[in-house]
């Protein structure tokens, strides 16, 4: 990935990006008529991928033999699962808010999915060293934390305290080719746009009509190819969780 802004879908697995045009499932995704013209290509592989994440959900995970599967692999492919059943309900989401005229929230959840790409990627890159060295009690006991893990305060005298999001971007970037400043950078613009800041409410629903001194306000302002944009940088965490979604299946390989 070369820019947190434009994905390399080149290196997704499972098919994603070589399936023909109009093969895909029907599933929700983009309207590709209520996208700006320059994100037309970007958003039919999204659509892809969204098509494909769908075809790796599973009901449920259980071997048809427990005795026969160690439990490590197990512990990795329900974890993996978390993370596509929480990526498909969350990119569809925001593809659905988009299709029916409302960017705001097509922005939380497109930022949703950024952060959960980032605590996919850490725990792949945690996973690795342990894999390699055949340290399974290391190994189940990240993923134990990763599954469990609160923010709650109730909640984390009796299980850990997860680790804060930000930290997870900032280790993304690290790895990322534009950086790690480049990523916390565009994921605060995300994140200002989510909360009750300027760009959340004033900057995004209306603008000043200083002849006439008022504030006008207008739903579809929202709908700027620009604030599309913003949505586009979130939803690149999918190309990110494909990356993982490999790498957790590879670690199970072993």
């Amino acid at each position: 990935m070369t820019d947190p802004c434009e994905p390399d879908y080149t290196a997704l697995g499972g098919g994603a990006k070589a399936k023909q045009r109009g093969e895909r499932n029907p599933v929700s995704g983009f309207d590709i008529e209520k996208v700006p013209a320059d994100k037309v290509e970007f958003v039919e592989m999204l659509n892809d991928c969204l098509a494909d994440l769908r075809q790796r959900a599973r009901s449920s995970v259980r071997a048809k033999d427990p005795s026969s599967v160690p439990k490590l692999v197990w512990k990795i492919e329900v974890f993996e699962q978390a993370l596509i059943h929480r990526a498909i309900a969350l990119t569809e989401g925001a593809c659905n808010a988009w299709n029916n005229d409302n960017g705001l929230a097509a922005i939380i959840l497109a930022r949703a999915v950024l952060e959960t790409a980032a605590i996919g990627w850490d725990t792949v890159g945690r996973l690795r060293p342990m894999i390699e060295v055949r340290d399974t009690n290391g190994a189940s006991e990240l993923l134990d934390f990763r599954a469990f893990a609160s923010r709650i305060p109730d909640w984390i005298e009796e299980v850990d305290q997860a680790t804060n999001v930000l930290t997870l971007i900032e280790r993304m970037g690290r790895d990322l080719a534009g950086g790690k400043d480049e990523l916390l950078k565009r994921y605060a613009v995300l994140s200002d746009i989510s909360h009750p800041n300027y760009v959340g409410h004033m900057g995004l629903f209306g603008k000043a009509d200083r002849d006439n001194a008022k504030w006008k306000f207008d739903m579809d302002h929202a709908l700027q190819p620009a604030f599309f944009a913003q949505a586009t940088v979130g939803l690149t965490g999918v190309a990110v969780l494909y990356r993982v979604i490999g790498d957790l299946r590879e670690h199970q390989a072993r």
